[in-house]
């Protein structure tokens, strides 16, 4: 199952709005199917287009963490690198 149908079913159960920008942001993540910088993500979602500021990549990059779609690892001092969650 893909990503954004994941994250669909979650805030539905939840109760919360599903955004497009934070379905944007997850799809590109498993798209790029690596460990990548929120600057490399923030790169993407705009090369294709998208207006989304860096700051609001961040968020959704934590919202997703929060819940368990994303995980989060240290790449050096003041970097973090993002993966989608394998389940």
């Amino acid at each position: 199952m893909l990503i954004s149908e994941k994250i669909k079913i979650h805030c539905k159960s939840a109760g919360i709005i599903s955004y497009q920008k934070r379905l944007l942001v997850a799809r590109t993540l498993e798209e790029l199917d690596c460990a990548v910088t929120a600057d490399e993500v923030w790169s993407c979602v705009r090369s294709g287009g998208n207006k989304v500021s860096f700051p609001a990549v961040y968020g959704i990059l934590n919202w997703l963490i929060r819940n368990g779609f994303v995980e989060k690892q240290a790449h050096s001092e003041r970097s973090m690198l993002y993966t989608i969650r394998k389940y």
